[in-house]
């Protein structure tokens, strides 16, 4: 990656962001937050990561059918963070590297990476599944931990 703008990371901000997103329905395409609302899991990484000042509220996420990850070779979340965030992100090994609270998580999910998610503490992610709904987890999981191949960090002041 090219040169890198450090930004913010507001963690408490981060943390009352997640606790308004948790118990949101998953709904390919929404991002809405709370128990009426749905959401897939763009919507609470993006919302956390703006509310904590790393990300700005525009460009959102793409909006891409639940299967894309199935039958598709790029990853558009890896797609996404190059195309807009290269400059904010620096990308971490998951072999070398713990992830930490503000990370976002790139999660294999078919042939691509294809499920985000944002560490919230240094033991937890909020993401939200087909299902499960938004809800936090934990890298102990060895689901999650064996999914996990990026690590995107943003650079911080």
């Amino acid at each position: 990656m090219g040169s890198h703008n450090a930004v913010s990371l507001n963690l408490e901000a981060l943390r009352a962001e997640a606790e308004r997103w948790i118990g949101t329905p998953w709904r390919i395409g929404s991002r809405v937050p709370g128990t009426d609302g749905g959401t897939d899991c763009a919507g609470p990484t993006h919302a956390v990561l703006v509310a904590a000042g790393v990300l700005q509220p525009e460009p959102p996420p793409p909006r891409l059918p639940v299967d894309y990850g199935h039958h598709n070779h790029l990853s558009p979340i890896e797609e996404y963070i190059e195309t807009y965030y290269s400059d904010v992100f620096t990308c971490c090994d998951p072999s070398n590297e713990e992830p930490v609270a503000g990370d976002v998580l790139g999660l294999h999910y078919g042939k691509i990476v294809y499920h985000s998610a944002v560490m919230v503490t240094a033991h937890e992610f909020i993401h939200s599944r087909p299902r499960a709904g938004t809800r936090l987890s934990s890298l102990n999981e060895p689901r999650y931990r064996k999914g996990l191949r990026c690590i995107w960090r943003p650079v911080i002041q």
